[in-house]
């Protein structure tokens, strides 16, 4: 009389048991990480998955997703190869919503990287308390085989009666310039190895 065979069974106990260590593992070092940009320190806030993308989202210490000042995400693309693509569609979906604003870009041929920068604000009559002017920084490289990578370094303040009010709280005309440079100097993957020590 033959035994049972429990081999098979127990292998894919480990196998599921490896797997759920592996990403618990993944999230342990995803909710532990730091990014640093333009001074600041941003610390993992929440992480989502899609069957084309994933996004980690990062604010400074005192600051949530819902209320902030600065933010940070960065998004892994799988479904676009080419960072021009990308970058082109946004700059697009911008121009249709905010037609007479201008917006910034630029291109570095020898590492295949794509930015852009724009001001947005409530296009319709918000209340008072929801009146916010955001000044948005996309970052576009190639992802090795995994599609692209997207950096997005965000600023936002409020504004109480005018957009001009809102831009010179935040100084963007006198800063822009230097932040913009400060964010395309080093790869994404540099800044996503987190502050120097």
């Amino acid at each position: 009389m033959r035994s049972p065979d429990v081999s098979l069974p127990s292998f894919r106990c480990v196998r599921v048991f490896l797997a759920l260590l592996a990403v618990l593992c993944l999230a342990g070092t995803a909710f532990g990480q730091k990014i640093e940009l333009l001074g600041e320190t941003f610390d993992f806030r929440a992480s989502s998955t899609s069957s084309t993308a994933d996004l980690n989202e990062y604010t400074p210490a005192g600051q949530n997703l819902r209320d902030w000042q600065s933010y940070v995400g960065v998004r892994t693309v799988y479904n676009v190869q080419q960072g021009s693509d990308y970058a082109s569609a946004l700059a697009a979906r911008y121009q249709e919503q905010y037609p007479d604003m201008p917006f910034g870009h630029g291109y570095d041929e020898k590492a295949d990287r794509y930015w852009l920068d724009y001001l947005a604000f409530p296009l319709t009559e918000v209340p008072e308390d929801q009146r916010y002017l955001v000044w948005n920084f996309l970052l576009v490289e190639p992802n090795g085989n995994e599609g692209i990578i997207v950096l997005q370094y965000a600023r936002r303040v409020r504004y109480t009666e005018a957009i001009a009010e809102g831009i010179e709280k935040m100084q963007v005309t006198e800063k822009r310039e230097q932040w913009v440079k400060q964010l395309t100097a080093r790869p994404i993957a540099e800044v996503l190895a987190g502050p120097k020590e």
